[in-house]
């Protein structure tokens, strides 16, 4: 018995979505980690990398939203998936070869402009396939995680061997990998066909998505300014490419028990309290990096500093997804993602530049923390004025599993799936609406076999 979970699909799904995030984030990692190191040794001053990650974050701000919703518009979200996947490899192999700043410029836009909707796309296929068939988007996306913290690792002591040269074009066989790998993601098309793009005026009627978004601001510019600056930070420290490797993969391999915890959590609490105690601890991280006098240190700091992502990334995601319909689901994720990566990140970097080049790395951190301070702020004040009115993500998750065989039903019976999918309190308890629900699948399944 203890053993049925693995031959269930809850399990199959859940394998399935944790392969893909665990190909990509290696092959993003083998290459994200080291890229601003790169960029100094051929020569790039600090402002010039900053421009760089600005021009990148200007593209994921406008592209994600739009390039997604696409994937909405057409109901083909695998697909989109794919094919920005393998373009982004291409371009990317590409961008090993030039060194001038203008050319390196136009190719790493352009890699941008591929990646933009990969985030988005992916987490809402993954959210998706955890509403249907109960399988666990917080595992996924762990796993990934760690697929992310061993190439960080790994590569750190293989560049610091061999150098850059290759990097690229590795970086680039494992993110054509990720493309192929999509097809293990299982697309559940909405049954709400539409051909308009997001409404953003309903949008913006939200206040727990405004809010979501708003204190997510400043978390994201401080961590893009971290993530940024760290690798040159460490090394203005004292620091070698080695140990840049091992702090950035071991904060990303403690984002896996993070995510799988709180996937726990998310059970019990709604998803903006988990966000809220994760900035909590991301300010606090922020604050010790700015007065550590040892680089070597910054390795257990960083394993806070995971732990903090991992709850935000798991958090955010499900908050958003909480409150998107099912039609719109890369739509509302692709603002999250051009808030976050885009925007935000455009301000971190340019910010950090300036700060970095001007004033020191010991005070941009400490303006990370001021940043994330803020965010704690605003989210503690929405929790303590708006907090009843969050729908728990356990309840909104909770939907009863389709075999196979019943999802011919659910295209012939749109309003029944309506029924199932419905977010809004029902007047009845959920035991008796499950009750109707399996009463009504049993009845109406049951003609369509007599039709077929």
């Amino acid at each position: 018995m203890k053993f049925d979970w693995f031959r269930s699909k809850t399990f199959e799904y859940t394998l399935r979505g944790a392969v893909y995030y665990w190909v990509f984030c290696f092959g993003f990692s083998s290459y994200d980690t080291f890229i601003n190191l790169y960029f100094a040794q051929i020569g790039y001053s600090s402002l010039q990398i900053g421009l760089l990650a600005a021009a990148v974050c200007t593209v994921l701000f406008f592209a994600a939203p739009l390039i997604s919703s696409l994937g909405d518009r057409w109901n083909q979200r695998k697909i989109v998936l794919g094919a920005a996947l393998a373009l982004m490899a291409i371009a990317l192999v590409i961008l090993g070869f030039p060194t001038g700043f203008l050319p390196v410029f136009l190719l790493y836009t352009l890699t941008a402009v591929f990646r933009a909707p990969v985030s988005p796309l992916a987490d809402s296929l993954a959210t998706e396939m955890e509403k249907h068939n109960r399988s666990s988007f917080t595992t996924m996306r762990a796993i990934g995680s760690l697929g992310g913290g061993m190439a960080a690792i790994g590569f750190g002591f293989l560049w610091a061997l061999i150098g850059f040269e290759t990097m690229f074009l590795i970086g680039g066989l494992l993110l054509f990998l990720a493309a192929l790998a999509t097809q293990l993601l299982v697309e559940y098309p909405s049954l709400k066909k539409h051909d308009n793009p997001l409404n953003y005026k309903d949008v913006l009627q939200n206040r727990t998505l405004i809010f979501v978004w708003v204190s997510s601001i400043p978390v994201w510019v401080a961590l893009f300014m971290s993530w940024t600056f760290e690798g040159i930070y460490v090394q203005s420290l004292g620091g070698t490419a080695a140990l840049i490797g091992l702090i950035r993969g071991l904060a990303i391999l403690v984002e896996v028990p993070a995510m799988i915890f709180s996937g726990k959590l998310l059970k019990k609490a709604n998803s903006v309290e988990i966000l809220y105690g994760a900035v909590f601890l991301l300010a606090a991280t922020h604050f010790v990096y700015a007065l550590i006098p040892n680089p070597n240190w910054l390795l257990w700091i960083s394993i806070l500093k995971g732990i903090g992502v991992g709850f935000l990334i798991t958090s955010l995601v499900r908050a958003i997804a909480d409150q998107a319909p099912s039609e719109y689901a890369s739509s509302y994720q692709s603002v999250t993602s051009a808030l976050t990566w885009g925007f935000s990140a455009l301000v971190g970097s340019l910010l950090g530049g300036f700060v970095f080049d001007g004033l020191g790395g010991r005070t941009m951190f400490a303006l990370c923390a001021v940043l994330t301070a803020a965010a704690v702020l605003v989210l503690y004040y929405f929790l303590n004025r708006h907090g009843q009115t969050i729908q728990a993500a356990a309840a909104t998750y909770e939907v009863i599993p389709l075999p196979d065989p019943e999802q011919r039903f659910m295209q012939r019976s749109p309003e029944l799936f309506a029924i199932s999918d419905a977010r809004s309190t029902p007047k009845i308890s959920r035991e008796e609406e499950e009750e109707i629900i399996i009463e009504t699948l049993e009845r109406r399944y049951s003609r369509m076999l007599d039709e077929d």
